[in-house]
């Protein structure tokens, strides 16, 4: 900038006295060649000092010793890494090593060690004919510097220089050996030479092999993968094809790819082929693979048994492949268990059938299976079947039906169910037997159905049922069910029960007998009875009653003897049962102890207890309604019916009422008798004359027809016959012959008249006489014609007894022999006559009984009705026949082998051709003698006061009714029930039992059991309690209380919180889980143990303190968060907020949705899951929880979604304001990753003179998202890119797209000169573009940047030709639309220019520069056919119109910055040109003239006020002679105050000879020195000054304190002292000025300190 010359005209005369004082600089430090150098460089420091003193310098590294230099150079030769630091110099003087300077700046020297260059090959070492290959010289070091590579192939110099060389179509003469190194641009650094690597080229072009797993069909819903086989290297890849060559299907990096087979349409042929490089290489397409699809097969789940599952029960799940054929399976069970936190459990069982043989409840969940083939492909996955498990064992429940109270004859059902189950059970039925065991129905087969009916029930069918139910192929029993009894009332018992006094309702503390009577015998008969409370119990053998004979007295009777009371003998005989109610209250009810018979009259009474007892009025009710009022104490019905039958009652208002009473009604006996009487007798007669009708018809014919002819005989049979079976056509009729005739519908007798005897007068009658037998029997036909063969009939058999008459007469007549009435019916009989028999088919039987026991006795009886001699033969299993002459057959000590089928039949002794039939078959079953054993409940080891009870248990022996036999140390104890109980155990007890049983009216016995000893322990246990986790227990959790005993098994153990009187709970294990929910679960716990009926307790244990704290939360953290992209790191941290000191591992879980096993559970148990390289396929929900080490878990923290993106992350670079900047303007470069915004930090490049993307080293690499040039310079024009970063094992986004920057200088270097001179051209046009500097054109290359090419080089490229510093153009196209400047291998650049070439008829014609503001701008439309010449035409800017057709051009007279914008014209017929921007610039001169008018303007303030105050000092001195100190202090208090007034923070000093700071106004202090005693000597000190400007710290050295950072002007007095001698009074001073000279001097000094323009 140049300043006008000023007038300086001022006088400043002072008198100072001298004293001069000069600072000390502080050195300069600088470095070279630079201040990074590697190991073995040279760097040279040089310390400078601006003043020309001699100096010599003093160093020193890292503040440590100083080392002396004599000049102001240091170097060192050969760097090693040690001399690297912090360096400082100062300098002394030479004539004064005292005078030291401060310490210049620090300088840090960093040195590397040398780095090694190393080769990388892209796309592999190992390449292909054709192929295109890049090698990078890669060193990690070296930071932002400019570098020259150099390429060596078998040692032999490529002349190439950037940092990557690409072979485009590699032949085989590029193989070989290369290498590289490097060297800094301008500097002396350089790299070491790299390893040689071996470049390979291979001459063939591969053809891939294609192969499928699995090799077989597919099935959908599955997948296959294909691999494309490739022996070359890496760096492929793989394109994959589907139905044709031409349908590319997918592209990988890996040479898999795995095809979903969703439906069939999935099959067909594939094709792969692999390619790599820029442009790519493509190897050879494989054969062809065919991949079958067919349908995935569904798979069903059984279960056996279904629904509801008990603790301990065996369960079978199987897996069915349906159309699964004969492929191999292997299957995958899989519970979805929600019982643990891990909520999916997946079995690793593989068999067809899983089999849980003990379940529990923990099993309880649902179930899933699936089947895979051998090469890993899978059915469907079956319907989940969802398993409940009860922790609790099956319950049988008994229930009756219609009712327990029965009729003889009546029908009952007992119906056995199973509690919560209905499926899959069958029962047994046992009934109580007279020793009180529970014996199997003989009569129902175990495992039936569930229901048990007694369709016609009788007095011996009353007693107490139960059932069991069983299921599975390992049986399962249920527990006993409740029990049941019925109680039958039949008409006539042979016993029945007589109770006194006689009534079924008795007061308390009555007297009561029951007594059983017999009509024959009563001996023999017991009392017993069973109540709700007790069971069933004898009164011999219980408390509650004594016996004697068949008679039980109680008394007195309570209400707990309210029971059914009947007799029952030791033969299984009961009489009628009665239901006996004992009453507490004071009314009860008189009815009658046995059913009322039907049409009898009953009376009810109602007794009061304490009137002896008297009848009582009252009301009766019958089943809850009323049937008669108060009238009297009785009721009576006269003629009892069933419908009678029902609950009685009675009522009083004041005395109560009565319990209910059942009244049973049964059929009149003599009414069913007379019935029975009437229809035998009725038909007897009927019978009776049939028979006699017959016989006079037989007598009739006989006597009337002498002969029936055979021709009469078979008439009568015919007209018999046919008219029978017009009634029916199944029956038929035979002649009645002599001997036994069979009668079906009618009667012939036959006479026969035997004349063939040739006896004259002889005449041979049959007399007939009947014997009927009514039979039901197989007809045996002997003749011709068949008659049915299953039919009731009467059989008749005639007796024919001949009688021969002689009579005197002709030869030949015969008279009829007519039979008396006596010999008729005297023949008449019920009995049997040996005349003809059927031979009777034997009966056999067995004693003692045909299941026996291996060494018992046996013996067969066979019998046969008749009382003819018999003898008998014997066959076992259908074998050979043995022959014993008696009906007996007895096998002694019979074996296994001796059991079988046994069949018997007899002969005669006098005709053994005369055979029975075979009796039926017997079967005689032989077991080995069963051995008891004693099971000891609740164990063999008790304690003194417990209950136990010995059993003596024997699997077989059916349904036998057994007698038990016991022995405690091989002596008998009087005890002959199946189960031995002691109630209250002492030590006496101890000792070893044994058992045995024999069969009761049999021979039957079993084998002694082993000996069982029962131990009694003395002492009470006290049970210790204990917890797991045994620290204090965290809310969300569990803790598992433990109850430990060093005693037997068999206990219940019962749990308390907060007192021993609050149970909590009770369980058959001696743990017990208790869920913290809250903290009010923590507190104190007890336990104690428990066994036996009744309970047998032990001793409480101590108290346990439960401690309950909150469950801590889970918080899950991942860096970076969002979305993730595949080969990034992720980290994911699981924090426990609150957790402590606790030591915590930590499980994993990803809810992960790409595969169908959709929940994932990782083991890793750090605190932090690391993924190294995440993939598409670890997309998912995370979540975590912490557990300590006693097992106790955190939260489970809020879900996290991760989401994988399988493209790697991709920067986008864009710009803010725009691309085309001018210069001085701000622009931002904005980075960021597409689809990402969280965690990224950018490195920011741009293009250098060499084609690479340089890093930018005033951005730091990693920095923010946005690069701001606050300024922008011409010299930041070019191409700019992006990359993202991010993550401790950095992760890097694809590089970003580029963005050029176009900045228009002001005054540039060198101008790009275009012709024709415009910055649209038509197609076909020549273009010519030449750079003009202003001093040499030399050195300049026209370069351009196109969207299509990015940046090219006239100069070497095939788009134009370059001669010296033109480019020329020639034709131009659309393709060379793009932007243009000048720039030199010194990085300086031209203003750029944006050409476009436009292939319409129409283009604008605007100014190729930007326009200056003030210019006048002309635009033209200009057409192509007119050589060309202007269009008239419509202008626009911005797409606004701003002229209508007038012309072909616009003017602009005047432009302002408001005209910048996109210009374009548009004709209507021709069409519209592209739009160019119009950029408008400041106009130079006057922004010149501005920075002058203010640079003048305070330069002239600044003099005048510099003026005004030394003529305002030079005034004082004159006229005020001296000034006194304290005219001076108030001159100085006044200026502070008024300034402090102003501002606080400035204070003001007098000013002083030497260095004064003016801070507001400048004082001079004139001293008089009086001291010297010279008269006549005037001593003046003569003031100048000298003003720098600073802004500086202030060092304060007195007490008035100012301010410690002012920017002010630092005028320097100068003090000369002149002594003048002066004759004349003594003691006056003259003034001494300086002269004008003097001061224009030191004004002229200060200007040109200010404005740096001049040099003293």
């Amino acid at each position: 900038m140049e300043l006008s010359p000023l007038p300086l005209v001022l006088l400043l005369i002072s008198n100072i006295h001298s004293g001069h004082t000069e600072e000390i600089p502080k050195p300069t430090q600088t470095v070279k060649p630079q201040s990074s150098v590697f190991t073995g460089d040279t760097i040279t420091l040089n310390c400078e000092v601006d003043q020309s003193t001699e100096w010599e310098f003093l160093w020193r590294k890292d503040s440590d010793f100083e080392s002396f230099e004599a000049t102001g150079n240091k170097t060192i030769s050969s760097v090693k890494v040690s001399d690297g630091g912090q360096y400082e110099c100062r300098a002394r003087r030479r004539e004064n090593i005292h005078v030291l300077t401060d310490y210049s700046e620090p300088l840090t020297v960093t040195v590397e060690e040398r780095p090694k260059a190393k080769v990388i090959v892209q796309p592999h070492e190992r390449v292909l004919v054709g192929e295109t290959v890049t090698l990078r010289c890669d060193i990690q070091e070296g930071g932002d510097t400019s570098w020259q590579y150099s390429w060596y192939k078998d040692d032999s110099v490529i002349e190439y220089k950037l940092q990557e060389y690409t072979i485009n179509s590699v032949t085989e003469s590029n193989a070989g050996k290369y290498r590289c190194n490097r060297k800094e641009i301008g500097g002396s650094r350089y790299s070491h030479s790299s390893d040689e690597v071996t470049l390979r080229v291979l001459g063939l072009k591969p053809k891939p092999e294609l192969k499928s797993n699995p090799e077989g069909a597919a099935l959908t819903g599955n997948t296959v993968t294909l691999t494309c086989h490739m022996d070359q290297s890496t760096g492929w890849q793989f394109y994959w094809y589907q139905h044709t060559q031409k349908h590319q299907k997918n592209t990988t990096d890996k040479n898999s790819y795995t095809v979903n087979i969703d439906s069939v349409s999935d099959g067909g042929q594939y094709w792969c082929r692999a390619g790599r490089g820029n442009p790519v290489y493509y190897t050879h397409y494989s054969d062809a693979l065919w991949v079958n699809v067919t349908d995935q097969p569904k798979t069903i789940l059984t279960v056996k048994p279904e629904n509801q599952l008990f603790s301990g029960e065996t369960v079978t799940l199987r897996c069915d492949i349906q159309g699964g054929g004969d492929t191999e399976w292997t299957y995958s069970w899989t519970v979805e268990n929600t019982n643990y936190m891990n909520k999916y459990i997946v079995s690793e069982y593989k068999k067809q059938e899983y089999k849980i043989s003990s379940v529990e409840h923990t099993h309880s969940g649902k179930y899933t299976c699936r089947g895979k083939t051998r090469d890993g492909q899978n059915s469907e996955i079956s319907d989940a079947v969802t398993l409940t498990v009860s922790s609790d064992k099956a319950q049988a429940v008994l229930s009756v039906s219609p009712q327990k109270w029965l009729t003889e004859g009546d029908s009952v059902t007992l119906i056995c169910e199973v509690y919560g189950s209905s499926t899959g059970w069958t029962f047994s039925w046992n009934r109580d037997d007279n020793e009180f065991n529970y014996k199997h129905l003989s009569d129902s087969s175990r495992g039936a159905g569930g229901n048990y009916t007694v369709s016609s029930a009788a007095v011996n069918h009353t007693g107490v049922y139960a059932c069991r139910g069983e299921r599975g192929e390992q049986v399962y029993y249920t527990e006993d069910s409740n029990t049941q009894p019925l109680w039958v009332t039949g008409v006539s018992p042979s016993v029945s029960l007589i109770i006194s006094p006689n009534r079924t309702q008795h007061f308390t503390s009555d007297s009561l007998s029951l007594s059983c009577e017999d009509q024959s015998n009563s001996a023999g008969w017991s009392v017993r009875r069973y109540t709700d409370r007790w069971g069933l119990q004898d009164c011999s053998s219980s408390y509650w009653g004594s016996q004697t004979g068949s008679k039980c007295r109680i008394s007195p009777v309570y209400t707990s003897h309210t029971g059914v009371y009947w007799c029952y003998s030791e033969s299984g005989d009961n009489s009628n049962a009665v239901n006996i109610t004992v009453h507490n209250g004071d009314v009860i009810l008189e009815s009658p102890v046995h059913p009322v018979t039907e049409g009898d009259s009953l009376t009810l009474r109602c007794l009061y207890r304490y009137k002896n007892p008297s009848v009582l009025t009252a009301d009766f009710y019958k089943d809850g309604s009323l049937l008669q009022m108060q009238t009297t104490g009785e009721m009576i019905i006269p003629t009892v019916s069933k419908s009678h039958e029902g609950f009685y009652y009675c009522k009083h208002t004041e005395r109560g009422e009565s319990p209910k009473s059942w009244i049973s009604v049964r059929v009149s006996r003599s009414v069913s008798h007379g019935l029975i009487t009437g229809v035998t007798v009725g038909l007897s007669v009927m019978l009776l004359i049939i028979l006699l009708l017959v016989l006079l018809w037989c007598y009739k014919n006989k006597k009337g027809g002498g002969s029936l002819s055979p021709s009469s005989v078979s008439q009568q049979q015919n007209i018999s016959q046919t008219s029978e079976q017009n009634q029916n056509e199944s029956v038929y009729t035979t002649p009645l012959q002599c001997g036994t005739g069979h009668i079906y519908d009618s009667l012939h007798a036959t006479v026969n008249t035997d004349t063939s005897t040739g006896v004259n007068g002889t005449e041979t009658d049959d007399v007939m006489y009947s014997q009927i037998n009514w039979k039901k029997k197989k007809l045996k036909i002997k003749d011709s014609i068949a008659g049915p063969t299953d039919l009731t009939y009467a059989e008749i058999e005639l007796k024919c007894k001949k009688e021969v008459k002689k009579k005197k007469g002709k030869k030949g007549n015969t008279n009829d022999a007519t039979p008396s009435a006596d010999t008729v019916y005297s023949k008449l009989n019920m009995g049997t006559d040996q005349m003809d028999q059927e031979i009777p088919k034997p009966t056999q039987t067995v004693k003692p009984q045909s299941s026996v026991f291996t060494g018992d006795t046996i013996t067969l009886n066979c019998e046969v009705d008749q009382s003819t001699e018999w003898e008998f033969l014997w066959t076992k299993d259908s074998d050979f026949e043995l022959f014993e002459a008696s009906g007996t057959k007895t096998i002694s000590s019979v074996k296994v082998s001796d059991g079988g089928q046994y069949k018997c039949r007899a002969r005669r002794r006098e005709n053994i051709h005369v055979l029975t039939d075979y009796s039926e078959p017997l079967t005689v079953t032989e077991e080995e003698r069963p051995k008891a054993k004693v099971i000891v409940q609740p164990h063999e080891r008790v304690l003194v006061g417990e209950t136990v009870t010995l059993r003596c248990d024997i699997q077989e022996g059916g349904d036998t009714s057994w007698q038990y036999s016991w022995y405690k140390d091989d002596s008998v104890i009087e005890y002959k029930l199946q189960e031995y109980t002691i109630n209250s155990v002492t030590e006496s007890n101890a000792g070893k039992y044994r058992c045995n049983r024999k069969e009761i009216g049999g021979s039957r016995y079993s084998h002694s059991s082993d000996e069982v000893t029962l131990r009694v322990l003395g002492l009470k246990p006290k049970p210790e309690l204990k917890s797991n986790p045994e620290g204090a227990a965290l809310t969300g959790n569990t803790v598992t209380l433990i109850c430990h005993m060093d005693q037997s098994t068999g206990w219940q153990f019962y749990w308390y919180q907060h007192t021993q009187k609050h149970q909590k709970n009770t369980t058959d294990k001696n743990s017990y889980t208790v869920n913290i929910d809250s903290v009010s679960d923590g507190g104190q716990y007890w336990c104690r143990a428990g066994r036996g009926n009744p309970v047998y307790y032990t001793h409480y244990s101590d108290a346990l303190w439960v401690n309950v704290t909150d469950q801590p939360k889970t918080i899950l953290t991942v860096k970076p968060e969002n979305q993730l992209f595949s080969g990034e790191t992720v980290t994911l941290r699981c924090d426990i907020q609150g957790g402590g000191d606790t030591e915590w591992t930590y499980s994993w879980t990803v809810e992960n949705t790409n595969y169908r096993n959709k929940y994932i559970v990782s083991e890793y148990k750090k605190q932090e899951y690391k993924i190294s390289s995440v993939e598409h396929t670890h997309s998912g929900k995370y979540t975590c929880r912490g557990k300590t080490r006693d097992g106790q878990n955190s939260e489970i923290s809020d879900a996290v979604t991760l989401t994988v993106s399988s493209d790697k992350a991709q920067a986008v670079l864009s710009v803010s304001p725009q691309n085309w900047l001018t210069e001085g303007d701000s622009v931002t470069l904005i980075c960021e990753v597409y689809g990402s915004s969280t965690g990224w930090t950018f490195s920011w490049y741009r293009d250098d003179n060499e084609f690479n993307y340089k890093h930018l080293s005033d951005s730091s690499r990693g920095a923010g998202g946005n690069y701001t040039l606050s300024s922008a310079a011409v010299n930041h024009t070019g191409v700019y890119a992006c990359r993202g970063e991010r993550g401790e094992q950095v992760y890097y986004t694809e590089d970003s797209n580029t963005q050029p920057l176009w900045v228009t200088g002001v005054s540039p270097s060198v101008s790009l000169i275009i012709s024709p001179n415009r910055t649209q051209h038509f197609t076909s046009d020549s273009l010519s573009l030449s750079c003009e500097d202003q001093s040499n054109s030399t050195g300049w290359s026209v370069r351009r940047y196109t969207d299509r090419w990015g940046l090219q080089d006239c100069s070497s490229s095939y788009w134009g030709s370059q001669t010296g510093s033109t480019c020329r153009i020639s034709p131009v196209y659309t393709s060379h639309t793009g932007v243009y400047w000048c720039y030199s291998e010194s990085g300086d650049n031209s203003n750029p220019v944006n050409i476009t070439v436009h292939n319409g008829d129409v283009i604008l014609e605007s100014p190729v520069h930007p326009v200056t503001e003030g210019d006048s701008l002309t635009l033209r439309c200009l057409y192509r056919y007119k050589n060309p010449s202007v269009l008239t035409a419509d202008f626009y800017k911005d797409g606004s119109l701003l002229q209508k057709q007038t012309t072909g051009e616009m003017i602009i007279p005047t432009v302002s910055k408001s005209h910048e914008g996109f210009y374009y014209c548009k004709h209507t017929e021709r069409g519209e040109s592209p739009k160019s921007w119009i950029s408008v610039r400041v106009s130079r001169s006057v922004s010149h003239g501005l920075i002058t008018g203010v640079t003048v303007g305070l330069s002239v303030m600044l003099l005048i006020i510099l003026l005004l105050v030394l003529l305002w000092c030079y005034k004082n001195k004159k006229g005020g002679g001296s000034l006194s100190p304290s005219s001076v202090s108030q001159q100085q208090n006044i200026s502070q105050t008024s300034e402090q007034n102003q501002n606080e923070s400035v204070y003001t000093t007098p000013l002083q000879c030497g260095t004064g700071h003016i801070y507001d106004s400048l004082h001079a202090t004139v001293n008089t020195d009086t001291s010297t005693g010279v008269s006549g000597t005037e001593t003046g000190d003569v003031m100048y000054s000298q003003i720098n400007w600073k802004k500086k710290k202030l060092k304060i050295k007195d007490s008035i304190a100012g301010p410690t950072d002012l920017t002010y002007a630092e005028i320097e007095l100068k003090c000369k002292k002149e002594v003048k001698k002066k004759k004349g009074k003594k003691g006056n001073t003259n003034d001494a000025t300086p002269s004008a000279d003097t001061v224009t001097h030191y004004l002229l000094c200060i200007y040109c300190y200010i404005f740096k323009s001049c040099t003293m």
